[in-house]
């Protein structure tokens, strides 16, 4: 059968003029990351676990109110195993039909620090780092997280194509500067690995640091454009062997294009990518 150019064309500029969001959300525990997430201005899906339920409260009362919290490890009275969380998140992520006839306009996923824990108590990611002689093998860890968070993402950007909806993952920082005002300085995705933090942020193509700043008398979450966010690998002996930097970008802007700082606001960065 003759590849379909045509098709492949049609689906390339959909992916490339694409305008919804597809965001991870950093920031710190307590700065902002969960409430912006209820910010997008529409019927949004929040998906939870019990580890970030305070999560699931800020974003309903201080974003959308037509925010729709749904917890993956809780249900019918009853806590979930790893195994089941899991299987529960893949299961609501590929309902496309589900989601739509629910009229959500954004999916939220809370968050992937919590996500890495749960994929590292399931039999499947135990098994994927077994050895042929039954053996835990330490140094596959890090690969198979990454190779049971990449459904999860993949189902986030699926339903963005097929139903136009913008999506997000929130990240915690452990920030170790922040200046006078609370920008941050210096931080790092709290990731187990140098490689699953540079494996998970590369697959967004939208990242923002949000924190809580002040100027004078007034305090305020705001997006971070200038965040310091870097990641290190270093030896046995505690020698660096390489930095990686995950600087907040918008695709399709360059940094000239966008503030310092702006309000903790998705429905205002929407716009600002839809320009």
């Amino acid at each position: 059968m003759a590849f379909n150019f045509a098709a492949a064309t049609k689906e390339s500029v959909q992916d490339l003029t694409n305008n919804k969001l597809g965001v991870l959300i950093l920031g710190q525990s307590g700065g902002g990351k969960s409430s912006i997430a209820g910010t997008f201005g529409c019927k949004t899906l929040y998906l939870y676990t019990t580890g970030e339920s305070h999560g699931a409260k800020s974003a309903a009362a201080l974003g959308n109110k037509n925010i729709v919290p749904v917890c993956l490890d809780y249900t019918d009275g009853a806590s979930l195993s790893a195994n089941e969380t899991y299987q529960r998140l893949a299961d609501i992520l590929t309902d496309v039909a589900g989601i739509k006839a629910q009229g959500f306009g954004a999916v939220v996923v809370d968050g992937a620090t919590e996500l890495e824990a749960i994929i590292r108590e399931t039999n499947k990611w135990k098994a994927l780092c077994t050895t042929k002689d039954g053996k835990h093998n330490s140094f596959a860890e890090g690969t198979q997280v990454l190779v049971m968070m990449r459904p999860v993402i993949n189902g986030l950007k699926d339903l963005q194509r097929a139903l136009n909806i913008h999506f997000a993952m929130t990240c915690i920082l452990d920030v170790s500067t922040l200046s006078e005002t609370g920008e941050i300085m210096e931080s790092r995705p709290r990731l187990s690995t140098y490689g699953v933090a540079e494996g998970l942020i590369a697959q967004f193509d939208d990242r923002i640091a949000v924190g809580r700043m002040s100027k004078g008398d007034n305090v305020a979450h705001r997006i971070q454009f200038l965040a310091g966010v870097s990641r290190q690998s270093k030896d046995l002996v505690g020698n660096i062997k390489k930095t990686i930097n995950f600087s907040p970008r918008i695709a399709g802007k360059i940094l000239e294009d966008l503030p310092d700082t702006m309000p903790a606001d998705l429905a205002e960065l929407a716009a600002i990518k839809a320009k």
